[in-house]
């Protein structure tokens, strides 16, 4: 069982050095490290947090196709706007 966990570290070593310079990238730098709270946030917890915010926040749904129904439930994701609202684009 060592031996496969030795093959898999091996496969991975390279991706290693590359991940840790990414996670670290920002907080590394003096001038960023500096802002008080900010300072703090990798940039890979940034992007993390932002996907996130973007996700939940409802703006990344299509306009198109579907309109974010899920695989095979009754929901079907869409909200009333008002009749001032333009109409969305067709397909």
């Amino acid at each position: 069982m060592n031996h496969i966990f030795e093959v898999v570290n091996n496969l991975f070593a390279f991706f290693v050095p590359i991940s840790d310079l990414l996670w670290d990238f920002p907080k590394n730098v003096a001038a960023w490290a500096a802002i008080p709270i900010l300072g703090q946030f990798s940039l890979a917890m940034l992007m993390l947090l932002g996907t996130g915010i973007w996700f939940t926040s409802g703006r990344a749904r299509s306009s198109c196709g579907d309109s974010g129904k899920a695989f095979g439930s009754s929901w079907t994701g869409r909200r009333r706007r008002p009749a001032s609202a333009p109409s969305p684009p067709s397909c």
